[in-house]
């Protein structure tokens, strides 16, 4: 998101809230249960360092060391590295494109696209 908007996700209100939300509420069950399994895997420092070679959590790492993390599992040789890149990057999108924060009435990613709202 911030290569297309010029700014993080993490900088939109709610959005990791609407992140999960997306997952419980709109994932097919299997998908969810694998997205779940990773997104776990993540968060502990050994999981985190197989699947992307820090060693994390990966909230722990750095905002770079994340990025390249992320970056790594999109041109892996190994297929649900690269499956779960995409679709972490595919909601990860919808998400700071679509979330409208919390006392707002757009969402300030719009503008960064150039997009105007209809009158």
């Amino acid at each position: 998101a911030r290569a297309l908007c010029g700014r993080s996700i993490l900088d939109i209100p709610g959005a990791v809230s609407a992140f999960e939300k997306a997952v419980k509420d709109f994932s097919p069950q299997q998908d969810r249960q694998e997205l779940n399994q990773a997104l776990w895997l993540l968060s502990t420092r050994i999981g985190c360092y197989l699947l992307t070679g820090y060693l994390g959590p990966f909230d722990g790492l750095s905002e770079g060391n994340r990025e390249s993390a992320l970056l790594g599992m999109s041109t892996s040789m190994f297929e649900p590295k690269r499956k779960l890149f995409g679709s972490l990057k595919r909601l990860g999108l919808f998400i700071a494109t679509a979330h409208v924060p919390p006392q707002a009435n757009t969402n300030p990613s719009l503008k960064a696209l150039g997009y105007t709202m209809p009158e």
